[in-house]
């Protein structure tokens, strides 16, 4: 019968008779293989930048048979790689260093089941289940308990209810899901004089404001917005109502104008004595020096005029009028026109027409009744404050 190696170690199994003359030689190699299973090893596994299957020789010296194995590469690894240690029939504990270069994780694995992934400069406990093809790997250290009495490095290791007290030692809460919660107000010495300038996600020059829970975040209001209260006095709405009071705006002698309320001012503002004002009248800007506008509340002008009824005289010297005279015989005198003329029953007779100067008269104009005189105007309702 031949020998097998189907062992965890790949020992060689010899059968009944077989070795016959070399029993010693393969027992003291088997031997040798065991004391090889408690090894120490190095071993270039990643002679290249690829995934690599290292498989544990039978009955033969090799270094994954070793209980710890630094596994080392000839080439810089861009990125994780994966070490499949076989047969997948094999279960075994070993140790895995991951000693690569190029900062990379390795993942171990056997068949298609869990694997393991050593963290460039780490290492980590793995067993091998070898169960056959769907076979996985198993961390050590994934489910090991440590009593109060464990230590690490020579500390004892803490526990989320432990009252350990913390010496020169820094909490980096930046990770995701790293948090401090509860800390009160009696856990932080009045001496700790924590700056603002420690507190992260503030908006910078924003002033502070606390939320419905108590909670400061930064405020809508900018440094510079503050900057304009400067020199204001602790009665600030007093200030800014002396400031922005109606009243203010409008001083007694004050007009207040409305197109459609009639209601007094008094009523509407809240303050002050006003009287109707202007009545039929348009404002019209104060002139010193046009004595008809040069003082206030001066008043002239009327709506209505009348034009009295009256007539004009007309002369108009150039203006001749040509009259003919008849007449018979005679001598004419200068500037007469002389001319004749049939006349009735056919006797001639001599004529002349003269020159004359008349006026000119004008029907009468204008009207005893009231004219309007108004210009473009539009009403509305005026208030004078007086008091």
């Amino acid at each position: 019968m031949a020998s097998t190696y189907d062992n965890d170690l790949r020992l060689n199994e010899m059968a009944t008779g077989d070795g016959s003359g070399t029993w010693g030689e393969t027992t003291n190699l088997n031997l040798s293989m065991i004391a090889e299973a408690f090894s120490y090893q190095t071993e270039a596994t990643f002679a290249s930048n690829a995934d690599v299957t290292a498989t544990i020789a039978d009955g033969a010296s090799d270094k994954y048979r070793g209980m710890y194995v630094k596994v080392t590469s000839g080439a810089t690894l861009t990125t994780t790689r994966t070490l499949t240690i076989g047969p997948t029939t094999i279960s075994k504990l070993i140790f895995v260093e991951n000693a690569t270069s190029g900062s990379q994780s390795i993942i171990v694995k056997q068949g298609s089941g869990a694997t393991v992934t050593i963290a460039t400069g780490t290492s980590k406990i793995c067993f091998l289940e070898g169960t056959g093809s769907g076979a996985g790997v198993i961390d050590g250290l994934d489910k090991i308990a440590l009593t109060s009495n464990a230590t690490i490095n020579g500390e004892t290791p803490i526990s989320a209810s432990s009252t350990t007290t913390f010496t020169n030692k820094t909490y980096d809460a930046d990770a995701t899901g790293n948090s401090l919660t509860n800390i009160e107000n009696a856990n932080i010495k009045a001496s700790a004089a924590i700056a603002f300038s420690k507190m992260a996600n503030l908006t910078a020059s924003k002033a502070l404001q606390s939320d419905g829970n108590g909670d400061v975040s930064a405020s809508g209001v900018t440094n510079t917005e503050l900057g304009y209260l400067a020199g204001a006095s602790s009665a600030i709405q007093t200030q800014i109502n002396t400031k922005t009071s109606i009243a203010t705006v409008y001083p007694v002698g004050s007009i207040y104008i409305n197109a459609s309320n009639s209601t007094n001012p008094a009523s509407l503002l809240g303050f002050g004595t006003w009287a109707a004002f202007g009545a039929g009248r348009v404002m019209v800007g104060i002139d010193s020096g046009n004595a008809v506008f040069d003082a206030a509340e001066e008043t002239g002008g009327t709506a209505d005029s009348i034009i009295p009824s009256h007539t004009h005289s007309v002369t108009d010297p150039g203006h001749a009028h040509n009259n003919t005279i008849d007449r018979i015989g005679g001598t004419f005198g200068s500037g007469e026109f002389v001319g004749s003329n049939s006349q009735p029953g056919g006797t001639t007779v001599s004529g002349r027409i003269l020159s004359a100067v008349t006026g000119i008269s004008i029907a009468s104009a204008g009207e005893s009744a009231t004219n309007k005189n108004l210009q473009p105007y539009i009403v509305v309702y005026m208030w004078k404050r007086t008091g």
